[in-house]
């Protein structure tokens, strides 16, 4: 590691710290709802440094920038994790988050985590979920995601059309996969 990944790793440390400590922040995000509420103080530079999503919602006229407080649809535990990973860079993906992480990289615009969760995914593909990815793939606009889940599924296509995934598609879905000349079944191409 350099000098100055040293340096840049040390002050996001501090800066996470201090967020845990609710020093200095000046940001409150209102999360959740019922016993999932939440107001998580962070600080508005990270925020805007992280994600043009905050930037555009702290830089405008807009009353999130006057009063300093933003209100999100996305769940605490979820927030938090977002909050982790821009402060850390990292995050703990698993099968319980992968998804809603994927989603919140979307949604708050941070390539990088999006990234991270597809990666996570990618790994844990079966022929019974690849169809699921494939759809959160498109939906959440990660190429990654889509090309791998795309290449699973032609690459057991027999085994997949199995599943609850495949048998509850539409009519034009099952056709886009039919008429892929990608298709492999018992070990041909077809």
């Amino acid at each position: 590691m350099s000098e100055k990944q040293g340096f840049c790793e040390e002050m996001m440390k501090r800066l996470d710290l201090q967020r845990r400590n609710e020093h200095f922040c000046d940001v409150i995000l209102e999360v959740g709802s019922g016993d999932d509420q939440a107001r998580l103080k962070c600080h508005r530079i990270v925020l805007c440094a992280a994600s043009p999503f905050f930037y555009n919602a702290l830089n405008n006229d807009m009353k999130e920038k006057k009063e300093g407080v933003i209100k999100l649809k996305q769940t605490s535990k979820s927030m938090k994790e977002v909050l982790e990973y821009v402060y850390t860079g990292q995050v703990d993906v698993n099968e319980n988050n992968a998804y809603e992480l994927l989603a919140a990289g979307d949604y708050f615009l941070i390539p990088s985590l999006k990234d991270f969760s597809a990666t996570f995914i990618l790994k844990k593909l079966s022929a019974l979920n690849c169809v699921a990815a494939y759809y959160s793939a498109i939906k959440y606009r990660c190429e990654k995601l889509r090309e791998g889940a795309k290449d699973f599924i032609h690459a057991h296509f027999e085994t997949v059309t199995k599943y609850d995934g495949f048998l509850n598609l539409s009519v034009e879905q099952v056709e886009e996969w039919i008429s892929s000349d990608e298709i492999i079944v018992d070990g041909e191409e077809r």
